[in-house]
């Protein structure tokens, strides 16, 4: 069982109340290597609603929706971290 696999079962049978994030990146010929690095990285938060774990991070970033958080990794930076939700794989 992947580890992402756990962390949902024990939400679903409320043991623990983590949220999951997952790191994207504009993969173009324009993304730099600090966004490259963390492309695709899932982030594990303790509370599902208020992750203060990313700003801990990303000290710049911002929410900018319940499910969207912009890491502003540095000036201009396109890269968001989403909500992944139960089942997501990607």
């Amino acid at each position: 069982m992947s580890f992402l696999r756990l962390i949902e079962l024990l939400k679903r049978i409320h043991i623990i109340e983590y949220g999951l994030w997952r790191y994207i990146a504009v993969t173009d010929d324009r993304t730099c290597s600090a966004c490259m690095m963390h492309h695709g990285k899932v982030f594990v938060t303790q509370d599902e609603h208020n992750p203060t774990e990313l700003w801990d991070l990303f000290p710049y970033g911002e929410l900018v929706s319940p499910s969207v958080f912009k890491p502003n990794v540095h000036p201009n930076c396109r890269c968001v971290i989403v909500r992944q939700y139960a089942g997501e794989s990607n």
